[in-house]
């Protein structure tokens, strides 16, 4: 079977070696096609190679190998393979050819219009935008593996993942400084006290009809704008279910009224609602800007099923899974459950986000979930994300002292105890990677 893999990654590379693209790799669009095909061979590669001498590839290895090979890539790019004859030295060479095109090619930003984002579509159906790794995790080690290590300047998405498409938007406005890139997100994640929802009486399934708190949810939107505003967030996400369309126009206005400017292009995700579409209905996500203007919108893909089908969510769930992309910078949105079934990890892995955003509601097994989907990302990819969970508090239940948990866009998330989640307050906000 190892022989098998080991044929296959082989041949693979042999097919690669001999495409037209070397000859004119400085060329952006052929060399991040080459870049997509690079990293998807050496990812196919048996475990020996892409764990084992992987592991023992270090830093200063692969720069020296790139100052002293690389240039064979500028001349004739046959020369660069001429003497790797094994497959150790294959797969290392693969690797410094990569590492050498990445770095090359990386000057640019993700064009500002929706339709910018087909020149970074290569013609084996995949996106590769330039991000830079070091936004997101220190400088590479030789722990991290090669999903998170290969690639320093740009991250690889293709267009279809596990059978469902995948969606880019892209962010209109630009970073301010170029110093500003290298800086992480201020994150804000909002939560309500008192929080109950209200669903749809007379229905076999749950859908969600009305939201209440202690207090006017307008006035506790306004403060906690307020406090994003002081404390100089460039992000603010609500929790899933608990922004009805009324409170995202109250949202919408407060911005268009008093903007939230920011270094970095704002993100405003305003929580999720349950949205009737035709005879059906959605759990659908909002993103605004720092004016209030909406930037897209995104669905729920697996709902929330439970032992009692009345309080089972009664949504279709979405095909497609929606990403959003800036100069620097690819940013997963996604919700609650989508995020926290341990059936999604691949799906995510394959997103190869800078950040996931995720508005959730759930009781401690949510954030159980979404801790490990966390740990995982980040170990696996170098994804910070982002969890904002309102608490459930069913109608027969006392209200609790907390409001519900957040998962502050930690770097080693596997180090968190569900304890250092739970939060008391309405808005809690945090440096992203911390």
């Amino acid at each position: 079977m190892s022989t098998d893999n080991s044929n296959n990654w082989l041949e693979a590379l042999a097919e690669l070696r001999s495409a037209p693209e070397w000859e004119d790799w400085q060329d952006l669009s052929r060399g991040r096609y080459l870049l997509s095909r690079l990293r998807r061979t050496l990812l196919n590669a048996p475990e020996k190679l892409t764990g084992n001498l992987w592991q023992q590839t270090t830093e200063e290895f692969l720069a020296n190998e790139s100052l002293k090979y690389g240039p064979d890539l500028d001349r004739v790019a046959k020369d660069f393979w001429a003497d790797a004859d094994d497959e150790q030295s294959l797969f290392r060479r693969a690797a410094v050819a990569a590492r050498y095109i990445d770095q090359h090619i990386a000057p640019g930003s993700v064009p500002q219009a929706p339709s910018g984002t087909d020149e970074f579509l290569t013609k084996d159906n995949t996106y590769v935008f330039p991000s830079p790794r070091a936004l997101a995790e220190r400088p590479p080690t030789m722990r991290h593996g090669i999903k998170r290590r290969l690639l320093l300047n740009h991250r690889v998405v293709p267009t279809q993942i596990d059978g469902r498409r995948v969606l880019i938007s892209v962010h209109p406005q630009l970073a301010e400084t170029e110093q500003a890139k290298n800086i992480p997100r201020k994150i804000g994640c909002c939560l309500f006290l008192g929080f109950r929802l209200n669903q749809i009486s007379g229905r076999k399934d749950f859908i969600a009809e009305s939201a209440s708190a202690d207090g006017p949810i307008a006035s506790i939107l306004a403060e906690q704008l307020e406090t994003a505003r002081v404390d100089h967030c460039d992000t603010v996400v609500w929790p899933e279910l608990t922004m009805e369309p009324v409170n995202v126009s109250v949202l919408s206005g407060l911005l268009a009224t008093s903007p939230i400017e920011t270094p970095l292009p704002t993100i405003i995700l305003a929580g999720s609602w349950h949205i009737k579409t035709g005879d059906t209905y959605v759990n659908r996500g909002i993103v605004l800007d720092g004016n209030g203007d909406e930037l897209v919108t995104f669905d729920k893909c697996l709902p929330f099923l439970d032992s009692k089908p009345e309080t089972s969510e009664g949504i279709e769930g979405s095909d497609f899974i929606q990403l959003m992309v800036t100069e620097h910078e690819v940013v997963a949105l996604t919700i609650c459950r989508d995020f926290c079934d341990g059936n999604r990890l691949k799906l995510l892995e394959e997103c190869d986000a800078t950040y996931a955003l995720v508005p959730s509601l759930g009781k401690e097994s949510t954030v159980t979930a979404s801790l490990n989907t966390a740990a995982n990302l980040q170990t696996s990819v170098g994804t910070l994300s982002a969890v904002s969970q309102q608490l459930l508090i069913m109608p027969d239940e006392e209200a609790p002292r907390h409001a519900g948990y957040v998962i502050k866009a930690p770097r080693s998330p596997q180090k968190l105890e569900i304890s250092s989640c739970k939060e008391t307050g309405q808005f809690i906000s945090f440096k992203s990677g911390a």
